[in-house]
């Protein structure tokens, strides 16, 4: 059985584009880090960030 709401199912990956969506980094800029200027936490959040997190 799928999950479905009113409009239809809450989930089709087929529509799924994650490229749309900011970067860590962009999300986090304005509500934890204000002051750090993007490029250091892009470096911070990069590739490696999920190796720290997960691995």
């Amino acid at each position: 059985m799928t999950p479905t709401n009113r409009a239809g199912p809450l989930w089709r990956t087929e529509t799924w584009q994650p490229q749309a969506l900011p970067s860590r980094a962009r999300i986090c800029k304005a509500p934890e880090a204000p002051n750090l200027p993007l490029e250091a936490l892009e470096a911070h959040y990069g590739p490696r960030y999920a190796d720290r997190l997960y691995g």
